[in-house]
């Protein structure tokens, strides 16, 4: 069987009962008929599934590794075709998208301290964005809720990927959106002007919400395998109902976190 022919079937393909139960390593390719691989070592994989997710963040969950920084760079290139490819079956390829976009948040949050962001001069403006910062770590998760919604509404029968796998595709998305903004916060670290800031927190707004529908967009092509001739409306309609819920959880978070801090 030729590549292209190999790669077409694995488009092709469902992340069912069978796909899974079949005896071939997910991650390489080779017969398997051990519990596992021996050629790439990859123990024999389950779909994506409350029980699994749960057990495999347990037991993977380290805040940095080597790994981290192969991985994100793949995830970056391609981010639809590494979650796809991490449903499949190659998880020793790829790491959890988890954990990946935990340890990016983790990145985040450190430069937002350092470089104190949210700072102001006004105390009692300084004292409330200490608390807002305090349970900003919560808003990441916003995004990912957000892109869960629209990726299920419009592409749940699309390839018979269920709400876990769809959350692995949120997950790497959001990790692409919160790499960028790590990028772009990197100046404030330096430049800790606070009309500078005040400027950087504004226009950085709205580039990772562009980062954002554009990630969107490659990602869902990449994962569902869309055609963009013919899936284009849907995938526009899909990002602006993203976009939408984005703005309707964000408002609804900070009214609870202007209740908190008053």
């Amino acid at each position: 069987m030729s590549a292209n022919a190999e790669q077409n079937g694995a488009l092709e393909a469902i992340p069912d009962a069978a796909h899974f139960a079949a005896p071939q390593c997910h991650n390489c390719g080779a017969d398997l008929h051990t519990p596992f691989c021996p050629q790439c070592g990859q123990k024999r994989v389950e779909r994506v599934g409350s029980w699994q997710l749960g057990q495999e963040v347990w037991n993977k969950f380290k805040w940095f590794d080597a790994t981290v920084v192969v991985s994100a760079r793949r995830l970056l290139r391609r981010p639809g075709m590494v979650a796809r490819e991490y449903v499949f079956g190659a998880r020793k390829r790829h790491l959890n998208p988890i954990k990946l976009l935990l340890v990016g948040i983790g990145f985040l949050v450190l430069i937002v301290q350092r470089g104190n962001y949210l700072a102001s001069a006004n105390a009692p403006i300084s004292s409330a964005m200490t608390i807002v910062q305090a349970w900003a770590n919560l808003s990441f998760s916003l995004s990912v809720v957000a892109i869960v919604l629209a990726t299920w509404l419009f592409y749940r029968r699309y390839g018979g990927f269920n709400l876990y796998e769809h959350l692995m595709l949120a997950c790497t998305i959001q990790f692409v959106v919160v790499v960028v903004s790590v990028l772009t916060k990197l100046p404030t670290l330096v430049w800790t002007d606070a009309v500078f800031l005040s400027r950087h927190r504004f226009v950085s707004s709205w580039l990772l919400d562009a980062v954002g529908v554009l990630v969107f967009c490659i990602a869902c092509r990449q994962f569902f395998v869309i055609d963009p001739r013919r899936g284009w409306k849907r995938l526009l309609v899909a990002s602006a109902f993203f976009i939408a819920c984005k703005w309707i959880l964000v408002r609804v978070y900070a009214l609870v976190l202007i209740r908190i801090v008053l």
